[in-house]
């Protein structure tokens, strides 16, 4: 597997308070998070600086490589695993926030995923999204949990009057906002996506750029002279490029990783 990830500012804040983290634990064992934190400047930093450490703290000494050894993945071990560190994000978020009366009320989103083999196992809390090219389109494979879809889901506005929504950014669920969390939680088959490729995103990003331009940036073949892993590279920064370019009025941050190369 192999896979890149960064962050941009974008153009009009002045802070970037996405983070992100990449870890593999096995060629075929990889765990990738994306948290867009809210909250201020500075309680939106820290909001999701600390969702994701203490969310990869969650995998030290879980001998993820192990998982991958058997000839059947244990689906319930790895979504325990997952869900776990999504509880360990929530708590160490909220727990700080009330520590302290100028973090109240932060918090931030979460989206990552634990691919283990062909099996990919998915967590999501709030509007950073996670999509699955198949080479032919990118499909968005989680919900978000904001104002707007709520109204798309009971048919008062459509998928394209979210796009310009004035609520678009009102999100329903967060990290470190409630002692306990409501996470949706789901696996992914990753063979019935052939050539898939993992984006993980927030929504500085699928915010500004059309499902098809992040189709075909993904997609674009590259110097023939470069590695997989330069051509990934690029690919990243062409997709921070276009949000960018399309006014950057958020931070950005994006991963993609490819399962089936080494």
């Amino acid at each position: 597997m192999i896979y890149s990830g960064k962050t941009n500012v974008g153009k009009v804040r002045l802070t970037n308070q996405d983070s992100f983290a990449i870890k593999s634990y096995a060629s075929d064992v990889t765990v990738a998070v994306v948290c867009d934190g809210m909250g201020g400047a500075r309680g939106g930093n820290i909001a999701s600086e600390t969702a994701i450490e203490y969310f990869m703290k969650s995998f030290e000494g879980e001998k993820l490589a192990d998982l991958s050894k058997n000839p059947y993945i244990d689906a319930t071990k790895a979504m325990s695993l997952l869900g776990h560190a999504v509880y360990n994000a929530n708590e160490a978020v909220y727990n700080k926030a009330i520590s302290s009366p100028e973090l109240m009320g932060m918090g931030t989103t979460l989206v990552a995923c634990l691919i283990i083999k062909d099996h990919m196992y998915v967590a999501n809390v709030g509007d950073s999204r996670l999509y699955i090219d198949s080479g032919k389109k990118l499909s968005q494979i989680t919900e978000d949990h904001s104002y707007v879809q709520f109204l798309v889901d009971v048919g008062d506005i459509t998928p394209e009057e979210a796009k310009t929504h004035p609520y678009k950014n009102r999100i329903t669920r967060a990290i470190g906002i409630q002692p306990d969390i409501d996470c949706d939680m789901f696996g992914v088959e990753l063979d019935k996506y052939p050539d898939s490729c993992v984006l993980l995103c927030s929504d500085g990003l699928c915010g500004q750029v059309e499902d098809t331009q992040m189709h075909k940036t993904i997609r674009s073949p590259g110097a023939k002279k470069d590695s997989a892993q330069t051509k990934l590279d690029r690919r990243v920064d062409k997709l921070i490029d276009a949000a960018l370019e399309n006014g950057g009025p958020d931070n950005i941050t994006v991963i993609l990783l490819l399962p089936n190369q080494s």
